[in-house]
Protein backbone atom coordinates (compact mmCIF):
# COMPACT_ATOMS: atom_id res chain seq x y z
CA UNK A 1 0.00 0.00 0.00
CA UNK A 2 1.52 3.19 -0.82
CA UNK A 3 1.91 6.32 1.35
CA UNK A 4 -0.50 9.09 0.23
CA UNK A 5 1.85 12.28 -1.01
CA UNK A 6 1.79 15.16 1.29
CA UNK A 7 0.50 18.03 -0.46
CA UNK A 8 2.57 20.86 -0.13
CA UNK A 9 2.08 24.66 -1.29
CA UNK A 10 4.01 27.95 -1.41
CA UNK A 11 2.92 31.11 -0.86
CA UNK A 12 4.17 34.60 -1.10
CA UNK A 13 4.21 37.56 0.87
CA UNK A 14 7.08 39.84 0.84
CA UNK A 15 5.63 42.83 2.55
CA UNK A 16 6.45 44.57 6.25
CA UNK A 17 5.26 42.53 9.17
CA UNK A 18 1.34 43.83 9.30
CA UNK A 19 0.28 43.03 5.87
CA UNK A 20 2.78 39.83 6.21
CA UNK A 21 0.92 38.30 9.02
CA UNK A 22 -2.11 39.93 7.68
CA UNK A 23 -1.61 36.98 4.15
CA UNK A 24 -1.13 34.23 6.76
CA UNK A 25 -5.20 34.04 6.72
CA UNK A 26 -4.71 31.88 3.56
CA UNK A 27 -1.90 30.26 4.61
CA UNK A 28 -4.09 28.94 7.53
CA UNK A 29 -7.07 27.84 5.12
CA UNK A 30 -4.44 25.59 4.01
CA UNK A 31 -2.97 24.27 6.95
CA UNK A 32 -6.56 23.32 7.64
CA UNK A 33 -7.11 21.67 4.64
CA UNK A 34 -3.88 19.54 5.00
CA UNK A 35 -1.33 21.13 3.48
CA UNK A 36 2.67 21.54 4.55
CA UNK A 37 2.69 25.19 3.98
CA UNK A 38 5.90 26.89 2.45
CA UNK A 39 6.07 31.02 3.21
CA UNK A 40 7.74 33.25 1.22
CA UNK A 41 9.00 36.72 3.07
CA UNK A 42 11.39 38.75 4.03
CA UNK A 43 13.62 37.69 6.29
CA UNK A 44 13.30 40.00 9.11
CA UNK A 45 9.54 39.28 8.55
CA UNK A 46 10.57 35.57 9.03
CA UNK A 47 10.78 35.98 12.49
CA UNK A 48 7.45 36.77 13.30
CA UNK A 49 6.50 33.60 10.44
CA UNK A 50 7.94 31.27 13.03
CA UNK A 51 5.26 32.17 15.37
CA UNK A 52 2.44 31.12 13.29
CA UNK A 53 1.59 27.67 13.65
CA UNK A 54 1.80 25.49 10.62
CA UNK A 55 3.60 27.46 8.64
CA UNK A 56 6.68 27.18 7.62
CA UNK A 57 8.87 30.56 6.55
CA UNK A 58 11.06 30.54 3.60
CA UNK A 59 13.19 32.96 1.83
CA UNK A 60 11.45 35.34 -1.43
CA UNK A 61 12.72 32.98 -4.63
CA UNK A 62 11.91 32.60 -8.30
CA UNK A 63 8.43 29.84 -7.30
CA UNK A 64 6.14 30.32 -5.94
CA UNK A 65 2.10 28.74 -5.66
CA UNK A 66 0.45 31.36 -4.69
CA UNK A 67 1.74 35.17 -4.83
CA UNK A 68 0.01 37.66 -2.83
CA UNK A 69 2.19 40.41 -3.78
CA UNK A 70 0.96 43.20 -5.25
CA UNK A 71 -2.79 42.04 -4.27
CA UNK A 72 -4.32 45.11 -2.25
CA UNK A 73 -2.09 47.55 -3.61
CA UNK A 74 -3.40 46.85 -6.72
CA UNK A 75 -7.44 46.23 -6.67
CA UNK A 76 -9.37 49.52 -7.47
CA UNK A 77 -11.48 48.70 -4.99
CA UNK A 78 -9.10 48.42 -2.06
CA UNK A 79 -10.52 51.24 0.14
CA UNK A 80 -13.63 49.31 0.38
CA UNK A 81 -12.74 45.41 0.60
CA UNK A 82 -11.20 43.43 3.03
CA UNK A 83 -7.67 41.89 3.05
CA UNK A 84 -8.89 38.51 3.74
CA UNK A 85 -11.31 39.14 0.83
CA UNK A 86 -8.52 40.32 -1.67
CA UNK A 87 -5.90 37.70 -0.49
CA UNK A 88 -8.43 34.64 -0.95
CA UNK A 89 -9.83 35.71 -4.13
CA UNK A 90 -5.89 35.78 -5.14
CA UNK A 91 -5.31 32.60 -3.82
CA UNK A 92 -8.33 31.04 -5.77
CA UNK A 93 -7.88 32.50 -8.94
CA UNK A 94 -4.32 31.12 -8.73
CA UNK A 95 -4.79 27.74 -7.20
CA UNK A 96 -7.76 26.42 -8.25
CA UNK A 97 -7.39 22.97 -7.05
CA UNK A 98 -7.15 24.51 -3.55
CA UNK A 99 -10.51 26.58 -3.66
CA UNK A 100 -10.89 28.39 0.11
CA UNK A 101 -13.45 30.22 1.71
CA UNK A 102 -13.19 33.82 3.39
CA UNK A 103 -15.41 32.79 6.49
CA UNK A 104 -14.18 32.12 10.55
CA UNK A 105 -10.46 33.54 9.00
CA UNK A 106 -7.62 35.51 11.60
CA UNK A 107 -3.65 35.17 11.40
CA UNK A 108 -2.80 33.02 14.49
CA UNK A 109 0.62 33.62 16.76
CA UNK A 110 1.98 30.90 19.76
CA UNK A 111 4.47 32.90 21.94
CA UNK A 112 7.07 31.12 23.42
CA UNK A 113 6.09 30.14 26.66
CA UNK A 114 9.29 30.84 28.22
CA UNK A 115 9.72 34.00 26.79
CA UNK A 116 6.45 34.84 28.27
CA UNK A 117 7.00 33.62 31.65
CA UNK A 118 10.02 35.22 31.89
CA UNK A 119 8.04 38.58 30.99
CA UNK A 120 5.26 37.82 33.71
CA UNK A 121 7.84 37.27 36.58
CA UNK A 122 9.61 40.40 35.32
CA UNK A 123 7.01 42.59 35.75
CA UNK A 124 4.73 39.70 38.30
CA UNK A 125 4.77 43.20 41.20
CA UNK A 126 2.96 45.91 38.55
CA UNK A 127 -0.89 46.13 39.21
CA UNK A 128 -2.74 45.28 36.10
CA UNK A 129 -4.61 45.50 34.21
CA UNK A 130 -1.88 46.06 31.93
CA UNK A 131 -2.05 47.99 28.29
CA UNK A 132 0.02 48.01 25.85
CA UNK A 133 0.44 50.86 23.55
CA UNK A 134 1.98 51.35 19.96
CA UNK A 135 2.38 54.75 19.35
CA UNK A 136 2.71 54.61 15.65
CA UNK A 137 4.07 53.44 12.41
CA UNK A 138 7.60 53.25 11.39
CA UNK A 139 7.23 54.09 8.70
CA UNK A 140 4.34 56.36 7.74
CA UNK A 141 3.36 59.48 9.63
CA UNK A 142 -0.37 59.20 8.90
CA UNK A 143 -0.64 56.01 11.05
CA UNK A 144 1.05 57.54 13.73
CA UNK A 145 -0.25 59.53 16.90
CA UNK A 146 2.28 62.17 18.07
CA UNK A 147 3.75 61.31 21.43
CA UNK A 148 2.38 64.57 23.11
CA UNK A 149 -1.66 62.52 22.54
CA UNK A 150 0.35 59.62 24.36
CA UNK A 151 1.28 61.54 27.21
CA UNK A 152 -2.27 62.77 28.45
CA UNK A 153 -3.95 59.46 27.91
CA UNK A 154 -0.83 58.32 30.17
CA UNK A 155 -2.25 60.41 32.98
CA UNK A 156 -5.33 58.50 33.17
CA UNK A 157 -4.26 56.21 36.28
CA UNK A 158 -6.75 53.11 36.08
CA UNK A 159 -4.12 50.81 34.31
CA UNK A 160 -0.42 50.00 33.73
CA UNK A 161 0.35 51.60 30.44
CA UNK A 162 3.34 49.75 28.80
CA UNK A 163 5.03 51.83 26.08
CA UNK A 164 6.15 49.69 23.32
CA UNK A 165 7.27 52.53 20.70
CA UNK A 166 10.54 52.19 19.54
CA UNK A 167 10.99 55.96 17.78
CA UNK A 168 12.22 57.42 20.98
CA UNK A 169 11.70 56.66 25.00
CA UNK A 170 8.41 56.89 26.30
CA UNK A 171 6.64 60.40 26.56
CA UNK A 172 6.13 60.18 30.35
CA UNK A 173 6.88 58.34 33.74
CA UNK A 174 3.35 57.23 33.81
CA UNK A 175 4.92 54.45 30.89
CA UNK A 176 6.10 51.33 31.99
CA UNK A 177 9.16 51.85 28.70
CA UNK A 178 9.92 48.81 27.35
CA UNK A 179 12.54 49.72 25.50
CA UNK A 180 11.28 46.86 22.41
CA UNK A 181 14.26 46.69 19.46
CA UNK A 182 12.72 43.64 17.84
CA UNK A 183 9.30 41.71 17.13
CA UNK A 184 9.86 38.89 19.21
CA UNK A 185 10.39 41.26 22.13
CA UNK A 186 7.01 43.17 20.54
CA UNK A 187 5.03 39.76 20.23
CA UNK A 188 5.80 38.72 23.96
CA UNK A 189 5.33 41.85 25.42
CA UNK A 190 1.60 41.71 23.68
CA UNK A 191 0.96 38.68 24.48
CA UNK A 192 0.88 39.41 28.15
CA UNK A 193 -1.02 42.22 28.07
CA UNK A 194 -5.06 42.44 29.18
CA UNK A 195 -5.59 45.27 26.40
CA UNK A 196 -3.73 46.83 23.58
CA UNK A 197 -4.37 50.63 22.03
CA UNK A 198 -2.55 51.40 18.87
CA UNK A 199 -2.70 52.44 15.97
CA UNK A 200 -2.87 50.68 12.06
CA UNK A 201 0.49 48.96 12.18
CA UNK A 202 2.41 45.87 13.05
CA UNK A 203 1.59 45.70 16.70
CA UNK A 204 -1.97 45.91 15.87
CA UNK A 205 -2.07 43.07 13.92
CA UNK A 206 0.09 40.83 16.46
CA UNK A 207 -2.21 42.00 19.16
CA UNK A 208 -5.31 40.68 16.74
CA UNK A 209 -3.71 37.65 16.10
CA UNK A 210 -3.30 36.58 19.85
CA UNK A 211 -6.65 37.46 20.63
CA UNK A 212 -5.70 40.63 22.97
CA UNK A 213 -8.73 42.90 23.13
CA UNK A 214 -7.62 46.04 21.15
CA UNK A 215 -8.48 49.80 20.39
CA UNK A 216 -7.58 49.99 17.25
CA UNK A 217 -7.06 53.53 15.36
CA UNK A 218 -8.84 54.28 12.26
CA UNK A 219 -6.30 56.83 10.11
CA UNK A 220 -5.32 56.75 6.61
CA UNK A 221 -6.41 53.04 6.21
CA UNK A 222 -9.31 51.44 8.05
CA UNK A 223 -8.55 48.14 10.69
CA UNK A 224 -12.54 47.52 10.14
CA UNK A 225 -10.74 46.41 6.18
CA UNK A 226 -7.58 44.84 7.91
CA UNK A 227 -8.27 43.02 11.35
CA UNK A 228 -10.28 39.78 10.96
CA UNK A 229 -13.71 40.33 12.56
CA UNK A 230 -13.36 36.99 14.21
CA UNK A 231 -11.14 38.80 16.80
CA UNK A 232 -12.21 41.37 19.93
CA UNK A 233 -11.60 45.02 19.14
CA UNK A 234 -12.90 48.17 19.02
CA UNK A 235 -12.68 51.51 16.16
CA UNK A 236 -12.08 54.64 17.15
CA UNK A 237 -10.94 57.72 14.66
CA UNK A 238 -10.35 61.58 14.64
CA UNK A 239 -13.83 63.42 13.13
CA UNK A 240 -12.69 63.90 9.71
CA UNK A 241 -14.36 62.98 6.16
CA UNK A 242 -10.49 62.05 4.22
CA UNK A 243 -10.13 58.49 6.72
CA UNK A 244 -9.51 55.56 4.80
CA UNK A 245 -7.41 57.35 2.25
CA UNK A 246 -5.27 54.66 1.67
CA UNK A 247 -2.33 56.99 1.13
CA UNK A 248 1.20 57.05 2.16
CA UNK A 249 1.18 60.88 2.66
CA UNK A 250 -1.05 62.92 3.00
CA UNK A 251 -1.59 65.82 0.35
CA UNK A 252 -3.58 68.21 3.16
CA UNK A 253 -0.47 68.36 5.05
CA UNK A 254 2.52 66.00 4.29
CA UNK A 255 4.29 66.95 7.98
CA UNK A 256 1.44 67.08 10.34
CA UNK A 257 -1.13 65.02 9.06
CA UNK A 258 -5.20 66.14 10.80
CA UNK A 259 -5.61 62.40 11.17
CA UNK A 260 -2.97 62.36 13.70
CA UNK A 261 -5.30 64.83 15.92
CA UNK A 262 -7.00 61.76 18.05
CA UNK A 263 -8.51 63.32 21.08
CA UNK A 264 -6.66 61.71 24.35
CA UNK A 265 -9.81 61.52 25.66
CA UNK A 266 -11.62 59.39 23.22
Amino acid sequence: RQATPTKKISIRRSGAYGDSLAATCVANKFVEKGYEVTFQCNPEVQKLIRLCPGIKPANVNGHCDIDLDGTYETDPNRTRRHFVEMFVDAANRQFPKGQIQSLNVAPKLVINEKAKDAFLKRFKNIPRPWVGIAPRSNSFNVRTVPDSTWREVSACRNATYFWLGNHDSAPSRDFTDLKCKDIESVSTAISCMDFFVGVDSAPLHIAAALGIPSIAIEQSSSPELHLSDQRDYTLIKPDLDCLNCQLHVCPLDADHPPCQNVSPNL
